[in-house]
């Protein structure tokens, strides 16, 4: 959908985000019970595997280049559109504030 700039448009993007998720359920649940060796199901499932990573790249390597064309530069901490969304991370434990110490190491 990217390369035909229909993403642009907010319910295409709701609407193909459902339709992976469902199509992946589908796949799997059929991998499962399909009568073939344990060794194919799991190969089967990499498969999915793979393709959630490829996405997860692609979807990564382009928030990555909006951030660094950004005036803050991917510094979340500071940028007024992430840090809320980063401190709600931290309030509901998705995510672990540093310790001064583990900062010091890291140096």
């Amino acid at each position: 959908m990217n390369i035909f700039h229909l993403t642009s448009y907010k319910i295409l993007k709701i609407l193909s985000k459902v339709s992976i998720g469902i199509g992946t359920g589908f796949y799997i649940v059929a991998v499962i019970y399909l009568p073939i060796f344990l060794i194919l199901k799991i190969l089967s499932l990499f498969l999915v595997n793979f393709y959630t990573g490829v996405i997860a790249y692609v979807r990564a390597n382009h928030i990555t280049k909006e951030c660094e064309q950004c005036e803050y530069k991917g510094n979340w901490k500071v940028c007024p559109t992430m840090k809320p969304i980063i401190e709600k991370l931290y309030e509901h434990g998705f995510k672990k504030r540093k310790s001064s110490l583990e900062k010091i190491e890291m140096i």
